[in-house]
């Protein structure tokens, strides 16, 4: 299975090359729009989000996730048998009971 291309320029090495070309003129029209006074606040702050993120990245994302844990993790290769089974079984008398 092939590996698929994230763009359009990375499947045809032309596109690349003129996409490449174009950029120092890209930067400086975001440039010229975040120091433009009569711009408007939203077109500025754009402009100005994307040199930032191109220059030193993305910041850092946060996840926050919710784990309920209701059946204890179990470690059989860390327990005997004897004891990995009675805890299995406890769990199972405590999910009975709810």
């Amino acid at each position: 299975m092939g590996k698929l291309a994230k763009t359009a320029a990375d499947s045809d090495p032309r596109l690349k090359r003129v996409m490449r070309s174009l950029c120092p003129d890209s930067v400086a029209v975001l440039a010229e729009i975040q120091m433009d006074p009569s711009a408007r606040a939203a077109d500025r702050i754009m402009a100005a989000t994307k040199l930032l993120e191109w220059t030193l990245g993305r910041p850092a994302q946060t996840l926050e996730q919710k784990i309920d844990v209701t059946r204890p993790i179990v470690f059989s290769t860390l327990l005997a048998p004897e004891a990995t089974q009675a805890i299995e079984d406890q769990t199972e008398e405590t999910e009975d009971e709810e």
